[in-house]
């Protein structure tokens, strides 16, 4: 993923921050600079061409660092659904991956699935501290798992409020054991339907 989306942002593991898992960096020395407007030394007709001059050279560069701030405010969704994205990329490819299991909060976890080659099943762990939000929570999700009747050819949804599916549990046995306010739901989705020719950047 990262080779993928941010090689240009990327600096080698040699170069990156002690403190931290990688480094990125943004080169802003090749983006186009104002000119200074000084009363002292230009004449009010050339102070006007310079303010001219440095608005078009304003929209030039939003229009440069707004994709690339785009780009980085992704990033940690990104990165937390990095192993998502390669089992998708997998399925595509025809191959099948073995399945994992992401910790992505302290409370909270996704695993990611491939009961076939060229499908990927994807399980969240939804858990909700606050009651309301449980209640509402639960609402929902089965308005979600109900949805797939109105959408044509839509992923699989399937929410799991009470007993965790028999295909998790059995994938990893542990799961049994763990406790969600509103259980799981799971997404499967086939690569000739729902990925192909889908842009999974």
């Amino acid at each position: 993923m990262l080779n993928a989306i941010y090689a240009d942002y990327l600096l080698p593991e040699a170069e990156w921050d002690p403190d931290f898992d990688l480094t990125l960096k943004i080169d802003c020395s090749n983006l186009p600079k104002t000119q200074k407007i000084s009363k002292k030394n230009m004449d009010e007709e050339t102070q006007e061409k310079v303010r001219q001059e440095n608005d078009l050279i304003k929209i030039e560069r939003k229009a440069l660092v707004e994709p690339i701030a785009e780009l980085i405010s992704k990033f940690k969704m990104q990165f937390i659904s990095a192993p998502i994205r390669r089992c998708f990329m997998s399925a595509l490819e025809g191959k099948a991956l073995d399945s994992i299991e992401i910790a992505y909060r302290s409370d909270e976890k996704y695993w990611v699935m491939m009961p076939a080659k060229n499908e990927v099943q994807v399980y969240f762990a939804v858990n909700f501290t606050n009651t309301t939000d449980i209640s509402l929570g639960r609402v929902m999700l089965l308005e979600w798992q109900d949805s797939t009747r109105k959408v044509k050819a839509s992923p699989s949804i399937t929410f799991h409020d009470n007993k965790v599916s028999d295909a998790l549990a059995k994938a990893f046995p542990n799961t049994p054991k763990e406790t969600y306010s509103n259980g799981t739901i799971s997404f499967k989705l086939t690569a000739d339907i729902h990925l192909k020719g889908k842009n999974l950047e």
